[in-house]
């Protein structure tokens, strides 16, 4: 069968510790017909990544099906062999859409974390992560695999992946807003987002 064509919009979810961002995505995601979500941090229940993978070979090689699977990925990013497994999901979600032609969905949690803990010393093979995440948010027109990263400022974010869409839960430190203003969306953007806070601290009343 031909490869798929063409793939969802690759979103990015940021805010700051209990903001709402990881509940946003694992609730918008639910609007996919397939998509895995990746939890370095072990907070959302979830799989293993054999199961998964026996889940994207088995029932989900029926393009007419669909489903959603979260990889408790905890063990794994302790152990320093998340970049291995993590490499093998994305290669089986890309193959897979390849052959099914069915569009899916890949969510990276934790991205910044993922990135800081790798300046530690023997776990810089943690960035190979990030990095084929990067490489998933390129190639998706070509497997139909999509890419989220979820993260707490949109500094951490890789600059070279494409992110079409940024869904902004909340704003950090005075460093976060210049950022949002030099090098998103100018002045437009950070009025429209302080008046979304000062809405949100209204209705909070």
């Amino acid at each position: 069968m031909s490869k798929a064509v063409g793939r969802h919009v690759n979103h990015a979810f940021l805010g700051a510790s209990g903001s709402g961002k990881t509940f946003a995505a694992m609730a918008a995601r639910k609007r996919r017909t397939l998509s895995v979500a990746v939890d370095p941090s072990g907070n959302e229940e979830g799989a293993q990544l054999g199961e998964i993978l026996e889940w994207l070979s088995g029932p989900m090689a029926d393009p007419r099906r669909g489903g959603h699977r979260t990889w408790n990925a905890a063990g794994a990013y302790e152990a320093g062999s998340l970049p291995d497994g993590f490499a093998l999901l994305t290669r089986a979600m890309q193959t897979q859409g390849a052959a099914t032609r069915r569009r899916s969905t890949l969510i990276l949690d934790e991205v910044g974390h993922i990135t800081l803990n790798a300046r530690r010393a023997g776990r810089k093979k943690d960035l190979d992560v990030v990095r084929e995440a990067v490489r998933v948010s390129k190639t998706g027109r070509h497997t139909g695999v999509s890419m989220w990263m979820i993260t707490q400022r949109a500094q951490e974010l890789p600059p070279n992946a494409e992110l079409e869409c940024r869904n902004i839960f909340s704003v950090g430190d005075n460093r976060e807003w210049r950022y949002y203003e030099r090098e998103i969306g100018g002045r437009q953007l950070t009025n429209a987002l302080r008046a979304t806070e000062w809405a949100r601290a209204a209705a909070a009343r």
